[in-house]
């Protein structure tokens, strides 16, 4: 009775499974500070940046292929 019972309640179940959508979403979100996290990288390369520049020298940083040594 109970292995009947599991099959049915199985079967019921993976039916549901299947019938939902297939529905992926990912969302992330990077806060970085550009006065400290930046300073040793633009130490001698310039004067003085804005933010957007450095908001996009981050950018450029972490969409690189490869950013580690």
């Amino acid at each position: 009775m109970a292995l009947g019972a599991a099959s049915i309640a199985s079967v019921i179940g993976w039916s549901i499974v299947f019938t939902l959508p297939d529905r992926y979403a990912a969302d992330a979100r990077v806060f970085v500070d550009t006065r400290t996290a930046l300073k040793p990288a633009l130490q001698g390369l310039t004067t003085d940046q804005n933010v957007d520049a450095q908001i996009n020298y981050v950018r450029q940083s972490l969409l690189k292929a490869r950013n580690w040594n």
